[in-house]
């Protein structure tokens, strides 16, 4: 019995300890990733313990607000206990879906211990859901390796309450702001192409207009068609 007692209360340090954790960067689907209707994929993302202590036996990543994409809303940290020592990294990696509805989906994740407290940084996962048939409007390859702002620091959720988690951080606002200029500028692509596409059927009919003009000028009297003597036939 004297091992159980030990290890509840290491556990129970451990939290007092205030562990934390920090957002390095995203392994794969990079924020804004096109993907197809149904699509199935991995996200992985790398945090760092920047906490005093050692993250508790037991640590999960938990699904907290937004598209759950199809994800279980718990998730392996990746190591066999759960157990990241202060200063180190992990990768923790994520199955998911891709929604069948074409559209911008975004679903937040937080680390929480074995009992429900949640820590560190918030950190989502944002995917667009395309026609494949459509050509790319976004590679997210331009953007690999480059520092995304995920989450807030354990002091601005300090309020937050543990059963739910708010989707309005500003990081997720600024990836908003970049996926709307994205759509504009799609629609704002289209529209000049409807716009040049109706230009050149006016055109075209103008043209027509003027050739069946012309011709109608060099067959009537004025147009001097008549007046050489080709007279029209008559009906039999």
């Amino acid at each position: 019995g004297g091992g159980f007692a030990h290890a509840e209360r290491a556990a129970e340090w451990a939290e007092r300890a205030r562990p934390g954790a920090r957002f390095i960067r995203d392994v794969t689907v990079f924020d804004g990733t096109e993907v197809g209707p149904g699509a199935k994929f991995t996200k992985i993302w790398r945090l760092r313990n920047e906490g005093e202590a050692p993250w508790p036996a037991g640590t999960r990543l938990a699904f907290c607000g937004g598209d759950q994409m199809g994800a279980l809303p718990l998730a392996l940290v990746g190591t066999a206990d759960g157990v990241v020592a202060p200063g180190a990294e992990q990768d923790i990696a994520v199955d998911m879906v891709a929604p069948h509805t074409l559209g911008r989906y975004v679903g937040y994740w937080r680390l929480c211990t074995p009992r429900g407290k949640r820590f560190g940084q918030r950190i989502w996962a944002s995917v667009t859901v395309v026609d494949p048939a459509s050509p790319p409007a976004f590679n997210a390859a331009d953007v690999e390796g480059a520092p995304a702002d995920h989450g807030a620091t354990d002091d601005q959720d300090a309020a937050e309450d543990d059963g739910g988690a708010q989707q309005g951080a500003a990081g997720g606002a600024v990836d908003e702001a970049r996926s709307i200029a994205r759509m504009l500028s799609d629609i704002m692509r289209e529209a000049k192409g409807a716009v040049e596409e109706s230009a050149g059927s006016v055109n075209s009919f103008a043209d027509a207009f003027d050739q069946a003009a012309r011709a109608f000028e060099r067959g009537s009297p004025s147009g001097g068609g008549w007046a050489t003597g080709e007279q029209p036939a008559e009906p039999a």
